[in-house]
């Protein structure tokens, strides 16, 4: 019988999937806006046939459409984005925690990520840093920090930004694809595809850099 050899460490594979997925599964979500918006349009015309009175019938419009936009312009894309950062954080700290137990295992090192005090950025620093590792550049470390201040404030503001929060208004202002409107974060979709996709290169790295095999293949061995 043959038998089938991976020329890729798994766990290499499972990292990246886990990452490249969540882009995947909010872009599915995303694209069926369209479609609800115009269902929720085609309600509206039917409830509005109904009504004879003119001042009525203005009055009931005015307030349907306005809940359309508040919806399918705010509401929803809100949700999705906030939705998306959420996931991209819990993922980025499994999957370096995952990493992490993976190098101290291969290196037999006496303990890993979880012993370290301070945020989820720090307990990288301290890891990678403090066991001589050199697969982690600068910019990782303040992306890190961005992703867990944007999720903190969503996990526990739901996105309203309160004029304390100075890392986070300065940090909205500087950068493209995110704002305050009306004391509450806007996230585009780019904003989110950028941190997806360097978090996944970032792992590429650590992978490349630590020795892991990554030529996703297989070979069928008779």
């Amino acid at each position: 019988m043959a038998k089938i050899r991976l020329n890729y460490d798994l766990i290499c594979h499972e990292i990246k999937f886990d990452l490249a997925v969540l882009r995947d599964t909010f872009e599915e979500f995303f694209n069926t806006l369209p479609d609800l918006s115009s269902k929720f349009e085609k309600q509206t015309h039917e409830m509005l046939k109904g009504i004879d009175d003119e001042m009525e019938y203005r009055a009931e419009a005015s307030i349907l459409y306005q809940q359309h936009y508040q919806k399918y312009e705010e509401i929803f894309p809100d949700r999705l984005s906030y939705s998306f950062i959420i996931s991209l954080y819990s993922s980025l700290e499994y999957n370096l925690k995952k990493i992490c137990n993976d190098i101290k295992d291969r290196r037999k090192l006496p303990f890993s990520l979880e012993v370290f005090e301070g945020d989820l950025s720090k307990k990288v620093l301290h890891f990678f840093k403090g066991f001589n590792i050199n697969v982690i550049i600068g910019s990782d470390f303040q992306r890190i920090k961005e992703i867990t201040l944007i999720r903190n404030n969503i996990a526990h503001n739901d996105g309203y930004v309160d004029t304390n929060e100075k890392k986070l208004i300065r940090f909205c202002k500087a950068k493209k694809g995110i704002s305050i409107e009306a004391n509450k974060l806007r996230i585009s979709n780019e904003f989110c595809y950028e941190y997806q996709e360097y978090f996944l290169d970032m792992f590429r790295r650590i992978f490349n850099k630590s020795g892991y095999k990554t030529d996703y293949t297989i070979t069928v061995i008779k």
